[in-house]
C-alpha cells in the first residue's frame, strides 16, 4: 500500500517522465502526483513536471530493432534536469516551467541520434507545450 500526500514542503523538485512509459504510465504516476502536489501546495509549489514524448521507462531497449526508431533516451533528460537543479540550487537559476518536450527518434536503425533531435528542456516553452494546473485539473498538451 502506498500513501502519497503530494506535499514536498516547497522543496525544489523536477519530475521527468516519458509519455510512452508503459511500466509506470504517466496518468497513474507522475501526472497524478503533479496534480496532487498542485492541490496540496497550490501557488507555493516548487515542482516542475517535464513530460518527454517518444520516451519510455527502459532506455536499455532502445538499441533493439523496433525500439530504436520509436523512442529516444529518457536518460538524456534526466541528466539535463539534474543540471538544471544544480544551477537552481547553486546559482539561483529558475526551475523550468512544467512542459512537454518533443524529441525526434531516429528515422532508421542506422541513423545517428544527435542533439538536434533532442531539444532541451526550455526555460520559456511555447504556450502549446506548457503543462498547466487550472482549477482542479492537470492540462497536458497533445
Amino acid at each position: 500500500e502506498v500513501l502519497a500526500e503530494g506535499d514536498v514542503d516547497g522543496t525544489p523538485t523536477i519530475i521527468v517522465t516519458g509519455r510512452a512509459d508503459g511500466t509506470i504510465p504517466p496518468n497513474h504516476g507522475s501526472r497524478a502526483y503533479f496534480g496532487l502536489n498542485k492541490l496540496v501546495e497550490g501557488d507555493e509549489s516548487n515542482l516542475s513536471y517535464i513530460e518527454v514524448t517518444n520516451a519510455q521507462h527502459l532506455d536499455a531497449l532502445i538499441p533493439v530493432p523496433g525500439f530504436s526508431t520509436e523512442y529516444v533516451p529518457l536518460h538524456h533528460y534526466l541528466l539535463e534536469a539534474l543540471n538544471l537543479m544544480f544551477a537552481h540550487l547553486e546559482e539561483g537559476g529558475a526551475l523550468p516551467p512544467s512542459q512537454v518536450v518533443r524529441p525526434r527518434p531516429r528515422v532508421t536503425v542506422e541513423a545517428e541520434l544527435t542533439l538536434d533531435d533532442l531539444p532541451p528542456i526550455a526555460q520559456a516553452p511555447d504556450d502549446g507545450d506548457r503543462i498547466l494546473f487550472t482549477g482542479d485539473a492537470v492540462v497536458i498538451p497533445e
